[in-house]
């Protein structure tokens, strides 16, 4: 199992992906937004909502060496779990809690920066429907996540 902490060894993005109006759907922006602020070298963060795709122009400007996609995924495990799993590995197609073809994605950005790494940082969310707010467990997922990276 791959984790946090070495793959952010080198120049890494995280992009936070998800919709914050669709309560813990908005994990990977509500990561970004705790994670603003902190100085760490080499790492980039951009929250990219539910349109990720419209970010691929700053990815590639930054040209990390390793991208993050921080979402809200279900991993059939208890809310608030996380796992960070090797892009290539995982079934892209259909992870996600909303349709964002990640494949075309990622393809896209690795005909510009082909050495890049990238994975899904998937946090298993607890409710996503129409609402504002993440529950207690996916909060909780997220300051051990930041605690991480710092």
């Amino acid at each position: 199992m791959v984790s946090l902490k070495d793959i952010l060894k080198e120049k890494t993005l995280i992009l936070g992906i998800g919709n914050a109006l669709k309560q813990d759907d908005g994990a990977g922006p509500a990561l970004i937004k705790k994670l603003q602020g902190r100085s760490r070298t080499g790492l980039e963060l951009i929250d990219g909502g539910t349109a990720p795709e419209n970010f691929s122009g700053k990815i590639k400007e930054f040209k990390p060496g390793t991208l993050i996609l921080a979402d809200a995924v279900d991993l059939k495990a208890e809310p608030g779990a996380f796992r960070i799993i090797e892009a290539e590995r995982f079934g892209l197609d259909s992870f996600s809690t909303h349709n964002i073809p990640f494949p075309v994605f990622i393809s896209y950005l690795k005909e510009a920066l082909p050495e890049l790494k990238v994975y899904v940082l998937g946090i298993q969310p607890k409710r996503v429907a129409l609402g504002e707010g993440l529950s207690l467990e996916v909060s909780q997922a997220i300051e051990k996540i930041c605690m991480v990276i710092d």
